[in-house]
């Protein structure tokens, strides 16, 4: 669903938790907070995302641990 089109009775924010490991690809992608329906429709726009490019000089920072906060 284009997140054009999500329906305006839903809350429109939610909080993720992510963990990126050192060759681009995702590990952990959980909800924290927010509207389960908006977490649902948001993930995998977030997944989509991966695998990224992590520049050689800093593959050994990683696993890194961010925290999304998505909002309309």
């Amino acid at each position: 669903m284009p997140i054009e089109n999500i329906d305006q009775n839903i809350k429109q924010k939610v909080t993720i938790k992510l963990t990126i490991l050192k060759d681009g690809n995702f590990e952990y992608l959980h909800k924290i907070s927010g509207d389960k329906k908006y977490y649902d429709i948001v993930a995998p726009i977030v997944i989509a995302q991966f695998p990224l490019t992590i520049p050689p000089h800093l593959q050994d920072k990683f696993p890194r641990y961010f925290t999304l906060k998505v909002e309309k």
